[in-house]
């Protein structure tokens, strides 16, 4: 019974193999307004769901290894790529008929699982794929001498002469016989038998048809590689030579046929080498050299995630909408793809989509490569020449839906058939990967979080500073995931896990009822705090909660860090900035903001690691320390916000409540506040005596409170309060949506426009007042889940704090003040990307504290 029903899921897995890369390429609907590329997108997605429900079935049986990881991980980012996309459509489901959108690689990746997992390659199965891509062929070689069974449809009809068979597209052609080509000619050469020579025969009619020179230059580069694996093989190469001889002899026929027209095509690849090398070569490769020119400039603005899946087009255009008369003129129509298919990565979802993208392929590749020699196992040996194949041809062509599900069947059956009994071909001798796996995942990701990425910023990009740190939150957070997710301890549920999940849910909710709901899943633009931002916020705080290990290098290397984002916003505060202004901050004069945007900010960012600088300047007695937290002291100055000096009067005076108990603490401690003094004085001093007056603001505004003009109390956080709360009401339960703070209150006070920019100097987006920015944007509920949540944090890390010993009472204390000093000046500030990700962590820091106990702590350290 058991081997019945293994050979049921073998076939079901063979069955969908061939329906991905046989039939898939023949489905056209002739007559519709989209003959090739649609029918197949639609039929793609009715075979994935199906999948997608097997794997369901049978989840409790599937392990995933570490490719799958990664490909799950690449994945991952085209999905948060496509979220801050320029076009989230077009990035989703794709709007032109050659659309390739991110639930078509939601597709692949779906097919490739069930593929590498239950595929077994049968004697029948490849002779049946060279059936279907021989029919392709043929078809491919009579459209070519004018012969077309089925009319043209509007788009080709002026074609007639050109081959795009089934697949739509000539260089379509070539890909797609890329991949089979060298499957056969391997197939023959170690085998020998007279069908594989037959089959290399047509799809060799099919590539010299299709004029693709890429696959040209793709097949010489498989038969060297043939040529290297059989060159002590006399019988090999005795049928290389048979084969070389055949493909000669097809080639002069066409060649003769076609009046020379295949033999110039071929000359012209040298032409174009030498024009390489002279200037005004963007026609080189048909164009193609005019696109990743300009192409490759499109990266310095969106470097990390880029642009969203499939929208190189828009991307482009937006850049070169001037040129579009030369585009149509020179190039035939507008640029939608880079015609490169490692270049449309890179620009449409960034540098870690592209070496994630090819740190698969080499995996896969070498992996299949060397379990095949190994064994000289013929059909893997020829899946693996074609993937390198269809990879080679691959930089001088695009991906597109009649040839891409083909390659990434293909690439699930190379990946199975290489994992079957594992082989291990030494990666883990590499001394570079015995050092990477002695690093703890969790350490890296504390620094990357609470230390790099504030101080990452893009100086090309049009958001130079927040959508830069967002996105750097969103990969090292699905990465740290891969490697510390562990079912049994995630599964060991809290109350505060349920806390999260139900701020989690309640959001959710939020964002689905959204008065906007692009905004709240995404964020607002320079803003990009909707809701995957907060979720990602709330996995930092589960990944610090369930697996924070303190390491005094990873904190010392975190200050460091802190210590430069200070020292240079006191620099920009004294009037020297190395680097040039953007066009929102052109104007804004000495302000400090750092590498985090905006002064207030910077503040938060100074508030949350100060007392624990002091801290550990109390407790080790260590000059370094007193330097650090001098250093942060007075970036705090140099942003002269006032929400932050109230927050750092509020925890000095428990610091110094706390230091009663102690002579030595007292000391040290005063000795930080006479330093403290001393720096406020100095850069009071040299600025004329802002900060001094910016401070004695505070109780200016107090008085003014009680007036009936108060609107610009709080540099006008009492006009945006008092129009705020009115939004409670109205939207009370899920809010109005994530980020949509800004949308509604245009949209009330629309009439107040001229007044309001007056007043705040633009147009108001955010509450200026967290507590209430969230009552509004996601209701009363998300506002008392995310406060209970805190207050329990809080209270059990000052339980901690009276528990413990005075070593370790001196730590908790600092890192209470942090959490207390965030939360006493987010009333009067924002939630921003480029703090928030390090209060989260802090909070998961300390809701891990408060749970542990003093041994494990010790141990830790």
């Amino acid at each position: 019974m058991r081997g019945k029903i293994q050979f049921k899921e073998e076939s079901f897995a063979n069955l969908i193999a061939v329906l991905l890369i046989g039939v898939t390429p023949l489905i056209i609907v002739p007559g519709a307004a989209d003959v090739y590329y649609t029918p197949k997108l639609y039929f793609i997605y009715f075979i994935s769901t199906i999948s997608l429900i097997y794997l369901y079935v049978k989840k409790d049986t599937l392990t995933f290894n570490w490719i799958d990881k990664l490909l799950l991980l690449f994945i991952g980012i085209l999905f948060i790529s496509s979220l801050m996309g320029v076009d989230v459509q077009n990035s989703f489901i794709g709007k032109v008929t050659d659309r390739e959108p991110f639930l078509l690689y939601l597709c692949y990746f779906i097919n490739f699982l069930l593929l590498s997992k239950r595929f077994k390659l049968s004697k029948s199965f490849i002779n049946i794929l060279l059936i279907f891509a021989s029919a392709v062929s043929l078809y491919s070689f009579i459209q070519f001498f004018g012969i077309n069974p089925i009319p043209l449809d509007k788009v080709r009809r002026t074609m007639e002469y050109q081959p795009f068979s089934t697949l739509g597209y000539r260089n379509a052609i070539g890909a797609y016989i890329s991949i089979f080509l060298p499957m056969t000619i391997a197939l023959f050469m170690y085998k020998g038998e007279k069908k594989y020579i037959f089959a290399t025969a047509i799809l060799f009619l099919g590539l010299i048809s299709s004029t693709t020179r890429s696959s040209w230059v793709t097949l010489i580069i498989c038969i060297v590689i043939l040529f290297a694996l059989s060159f002590k093989n006399k019988r090999r190469l005795l049928n290389l030579g048979i084969v070389l001889i055949t493909m000669v002899v097809i080639f002069f026929g066409i060649n003769y046929l076609k009046s020379g027209a295949i033999n110039a095509r071929l000359l012209s690849i040298s032409d174009d080498a030498i024009s390489l090398k002279q200037s005004g070569n963007e026609m080189a490769g048909s164009g193609r050299i005019y696109i990743w020119k300009n192409g490759i400039k499109l990266l310095l603005d969106k470097p990390i995630l880029g642009y969203g899946v499939d929208n190189f087009g828009t991307a482009f255009l937006g850049a070169h909408k001037s040129e579009t008369e030369f585009m149509v003129k020179s190039l035939g129509g507008i640029v939608t793809k880079a015609h490169n298919e490692y270049l449309q990565i890179l620009i449409c979802n960034g540098i870690f989509a592209l070496l994630l993208y090819l740190g698969i392929l080499a995996a896969i590749v070498l992996k299949a490569g060397a379990k095949a020699l190994k064994e000289g196992n013929i059909h893997l040996i020829a899946i693996t020449l074609g993937i390198i194949s269809y990879c080679t041809q691959a930089f001088f062509n695009i991906s597109i839906v009649s040839v891409a599900p083909v390659f990434w069947a293909m690439l699930g059956i190379g990946c199975g058939m290489a994992m079957q009994e594992e082989y291990d071909f030494q990666l883990d001798k590499v001394s570079i990967i015995k050092r990477f796996k002695r690093v703890e995942p969790i350490k890296i990701f504390t620094f990357l979080i609470m230390g790099l990425i504030p101080f990452i910023i893009i100086p090309s990009s049009y958001d130079r500073f927040y959508e830069p740190k967002i996105l750097l939150v969103y990969v090292v957070v699905m990465v740290t995931m891969m490697f510390v997710y562990d079912r049994k301890r995630w599964s060991q549920n809290t109350i505060i896990d349920y806390f999260i999940a139900g701020f989690i849910l309640w959001l959710l909710l939020s964002t689905v009822f959204s008065v906007y709901v692009p905004i709240s899943i995404a964020g607002r633009e320079t803003r990009r705090e909707g809701f995957v931002a907060i979720v990602f916020y709330c996995l930092i705080f589960l990944i610090m909660y369930k697996h924070f290990k303190y390491s005094n290098k990873i904190f010392k290397l975190i200050n460091i860090f802190i210590c430069m984002i200070a020292a240079y916003g006191v620099v920009q505060y004294l009037g020297l900035d190395f680097i040039p202004h953007d066009a929102i901050r052109k104007n804004w004069g000495n302000h400090a903001y750092s590498t985090i945007g905006n002064k207030n900010f910077f503040a938060t960012l100074m508030t949350l690691y100060l007392p624990i600088n002091i801290s550990y300047y109390l407790k080790t007695r260590e000059k370094k320390y007193l330097l650090s937290s001098s250093i942060i002291f007075s970036g705090l100055v140099a942003s002269i916000t006032r929400s932050n000096f109230i927050s750092f009067g509020f925890y000095s005076i428990i610091i110094l409540w706390f230091c009663f108990k102690n002579k030595d603490y007292m000391k040290r401690y005063l000795i930080s506040l006479g330093i403290f003094a001393v720096i406020f004085i100095m850069l009071n001093s040299l600025t004329n005596s802002t900060v001094l007056s910016r401070l004695s603001s505070i109780g200016i505004d107090v008085t003014r409170l009680s007036s009936a003009d108060n609107d610009t109390v709080g540099s006008s956080r009492m006009y945006i309060w008092k129009r705020g709360i009115t939004f409670i009401p109205e939207h009370p339960i899920l809010g109005s949506g994530p980020d949509t703070f800004g949308v509604i209150f245009l949209q009330k006070y629309f009439d107040e426009l001229e007044y309001m920019q007056k007043l705040t100097g633009g147009i108001v987006d955010k509450a200026h007042n967290e507590y209430l920015q969230l009552t509004v944007t996601s209701g009363i509920p998300a506002l008392i889940i995310y406060l209970s949540l805190i207050i329990l944090v809080v209270l059990r890390l000052t339980k901690r704090f009276r528990e413990s010993t005075d070593n370790y009472q001196l730590l908790y204390l600092g890192l209470l003040m942090s959490i207390v000093g965030y939360l006493v000046q987010a009333f009067f500030n924002i939630s921003v990307v480029s703090v928030a990700p390090v209060f989260w962590a802090m909070l998961g820091i300390s809701a891990n504290v408060g749970e542990n106990n003093q041994i494990k702590i010790n141990e830790a350290k």
